[in-house]
């Protein structure tokens, strides 16, 4: 498959791309990396008028450790971000969930923004448009109905991105610009539940850092993903734990990928000291299962997607533990 025709618009500013963006008013998509976008305007799910290339910008790529977080700019490859000493050292689940992410020619050009602002994917719709013919419209095209739950008045296309949970648990927050304001949105306010589309970003605007605190040395984070292979994949199940260490007590926090049409955080849950570690970890595990409500036919059935999560949960707290000697 080839690409459709499309003019191309390479900015010397991070103004000058939001600039045309408002101009051409949802005419236009951004190129970051392309490892998402290309199969997508393959498969004629975009066909854009022109393609904005952030490829110039290259003061969005670094990765800055301040005093009380970690700063990276949204062209930062999916690489750096896993093999950075001070992500290693300061976020390594933030760094292995990188590292997790499809396979090395993928995070040598995709980037950490990217991989935030995925687009849902549905089976029913990342497809060829030849594909797509043999089917009926759904919400994404234009129609009236969700071919993965029939029943529902709204798109369930899934949310598959794998750093969401971490930056979820880590408390981070986005900033975003339309090249003249900027804004601060916290990561559990910049995605929304909405299978069309999973983030608050408007059509002039884009995603320019991320902040991520710096924890301190009696919290642990993990990430778990499930997938088909063990490359390339996209996660069925991403599960995220967090663990802090109080004296009297333990808190845990859970966020999930792969199960909704957005990443999102379970209730946190707490328990005093001295406690059971078996029973505590089952009772995560049936947190997680009755928090995590996919939907069947989008990428597994429901109950195969909750057991995931349960197990996943579980096994991403208990190697918190492990890290934190409890």
């Amino acid at each position: 498959m080839h690409n459709p025709r499309f003019d191309y618009f390479s900015p010397a500013t991070l103004g000058d791309a939001c600039k045309k963006l408002a101009e051409l008013q949802g005419r236009a998509v951004v190129l970051a990396g392309g490892t998402d976008l290309m199969p997508r305007m393959k498969q004629r799910l975009v066909e854009p008028e022109v393609l904005i290339s952030l490829q110039q910008l290259s003061e969005l790529n670094y990765i800055e450790e301040k005093p009380e977080f970690l700063e990276i700019g949204a062209l930062t490859p999916l690489r750096d971000v896993e093999r950075n000493a001070a992500v290693k050292k300061l976020l390594p689940a933030l760094s292995k969930a990188a590292r997790l992410i499809a396979g090395p020619v993928h995070r040598s050009m995709g980037t950490i923004g990217g991989n935030i602002c995925l687009e849902n994917r549905c089976p029913y719709y990342n497809q060829s448009s030849v594909w797509r013919k043999s089917v009926k419209p759904c919400f994404k095209t234009g129609g009236d109905l969700c071919h993965v739950a029939k029943a529902s008045k709204r798109c369930h296309a899934i949310y598959a991105a794998d750093l969401a949970p971490v930056l979820l648990l880590s408390g981070a927050s986005f900033i975003v610009t339309d090249g003249q304001v900027e804004k601060v949105i916290p990561c559990s306010q910049f995605f929304v539940d909405d299978g069309l589309k999973a983030n608050t970003l408007a059509q002039s605007q884009l995603l320019s850092k991320i902040r991520v605190p710096i924890p301190d040395n009696r919290t642990a984070f993990e990430y778990i993903k499930e997938r088909p292979r063990e490359s390339v994949d996209f996660p069925v199940v991403g599960a995220a734990a967090q663990v802090k260490d109080y004296e009297e007590s333990i808190s845990v926090k859970l966020a999930f990928t792969g199960v909704a049409s957005y990443p999102f955080e379970a209730v946190a849950t707490g328990f005093k000291k001295p406690f059971d570690k078996k029973q505590v970890l089952e009772q995560v595990g049936r947190l997680a299962y009755d928090s995590v409500r996919p939907v069947s036919r989008a990428g597994g059935s429901a109950i195969y997607k909750k057991e995931l999560a349960r197990v996943l949960a579980s096994d991403g707290v208990n190697a918190c533990f492990e890290a934190l000697n409890i």
